[in-house]
């Protein structure tokens, strides 16, 4: 068993009572210095300046804005910006009543026409419409203008022609609308004669530009197309019965008679234009330029007709000359298409198709277009060799002829044992 020391004891003891004490005497020390614990006098510092806000504008309306004191401190300023109090509408946008206008004179019937309102006189605002606002600065009202009466719109008279606008004030000016022209083609630009050459359609086609016709039905435009063949010589022979044989006893030459000759139009061409017209442009077969060579006595006008009528019958004969008074046919109101034969024998070289556009008898328009025909394979070369070589042409043409003799009688000599 140990025993503590007394010391120890002693001290917590007196800590305590001192304690006990501290607490007792605390009420009555702060009750005597009226509620307040006693306070260290401040140390004295020098004055220091305080900032100043910024000066702000004044606003007669509107958020309440702060200024600013100090540091620390953001206090509104009553007397500037009062409260804003819940409003529906802005002073400044308060409903206005437009004045009636003085009122149009009357018209023909008696009655009034009542003008339209002007936005430049304000509205009265009625009971409903008067809202709490704000009392907003003092304005001047702004000056009443009486609003101008609208005029009826002035209406032509039934004896005055209304004036065109426009663009039908443009075509009125220009006085003339744009011009038909026939845009045409041909189907093929060339044609081979080979030894199997048995002859060829050529289709032409084209179209009317600025078509007025509305349909293809219409008849508004006539077409014609012409292809004609190398201009060439042409003897013709008149035959009489001498003593009962037939001998031909007179002849003319005829210069610039085209080889090949074929016509198609959309009706015949007596009833496209005049006689002038086919002339000029050597439409049909009666409107050929046939002359006779210079230099030679050119028979009588009956005699000489005849002569022409007896070419065109034997081209007639030999197909060369062809002719179609319906063979050409609108497919819309402005395209339109023809085909035109050639046949097996047509003579080598170019030909020119010729379209002609007609309105009323009048030529509108013309379009031309080339055609080549050339020899292809061993035709074009045995051509070449007897125009460019005729001398060997002539040895080489013997000399397949005696051959062919001498085989042709071996042939027929082993025949005949």
């Amino acid at each position: 068993m140990q025993i503590r020391s007394s010391k120890p004891l002693a001290r917590q003891g007196l800590a305590a009572a001192i304690a006990l004490l501290a607490v007792a005497l605390a009420p009555s020390a702060f009750a005597q210095g009226g509620g307040q614990w006693p306070q260290q006098s401040p140390q004295a510092y020098p004055p220091q300046q305080q900032l100043q806000a910024p000066t702000q504008p004044q606003y007669p309306q509107g958020y309440g804005q702060p200024q600013y004191q100090g540091y620390g401190q953001q206090q509104p300023n009553q007397q500037l910006y009062p409260p804003l109090q819940p409003q529906q509408a802005y002073p400044s946008q308060s409903p206005q009543q437009v004045a009636p206008a003085a009122p149009l004179p009357s018209t023909a019937g008696g009655a009034q026409v009542p003008a339209y309102p002007s936005a430049q006189q304000p509205l009265q605002p009625t009971p409903a419409q008067q809202l709490p606002v704000h009392a907003a600065p003092a304005q001047q009202p702004a000056p009443t203008q009486a609003a101008p009466s609208l005029a009826a719109p002035a209406r032509a008279t039934p004896g005055q022609a209304a004036k065109p606008t426009g663009a039908l004030q443009q075509t009125a000016q220009v006085g003339e609308l744009p011009k038909e022209r026939v845009e045409a083609d041909v189907s093929t630009r060339s044609v081979a004669i080979t030894s199997s050459f048995t002859g060829t359609e050529i289709v032409v086609f084209g179209s009317v530009e600025n078509s007025r016709q509305e349909t293809a039905e219409s008849g508004l435009y006539d077409i014609a197309i012409t292809i004609e063949g190398t201009a060439t010589p042409v003897v013709t022979r008149k035959k009489e019965n001498v003593g009962g044989l037939w001998i031909n006893t007179k002849a003319q030459t005829f210069q610039g008679v085209p080889s090949y000759y074929a016509i198609v139009s959309t009706r015949p061409v007596s009833e496209v234009a005049e006689a002038a017209v086919l002339n000029a442009n050597q439409i049909g077969f009666e409107h050929i330029s046939m002359k006779p060579i210079p230099g030679a006595k050119a028979p009588p006008a009956s005699e000489l007709d005849s002569f022409k009528e007896a070419v065109i019958r034997r081209k007639q004969a030999d197909k060369l000359y062809q002719k179609s008074d319906y063979g050409v046919a609108f497919i819309g109101r402005s395209l339109f298409r023809s085909a035109v034969n050639l046949p097996a024998n047509v003579p080598v070289g170019p030909l020119v198709a010729h379209v002609y556009l007609f309105k009323d008898g009048k030529l509108l328009s013309k379009y031309s277009s080339k055609v080549s025909l050339q020899r292809e394979g061993i035709e074009r070369y045995m051509h070449d060799f007897a125009f460019d070589y005729p001398l060997f042409y002539g040895i080489f043409a013997v000399f397949i002829a005696v051959a062919a003799g001498l085989i042709a009688s071996s042939l027929f000599k082993k025949g005949s044992h």
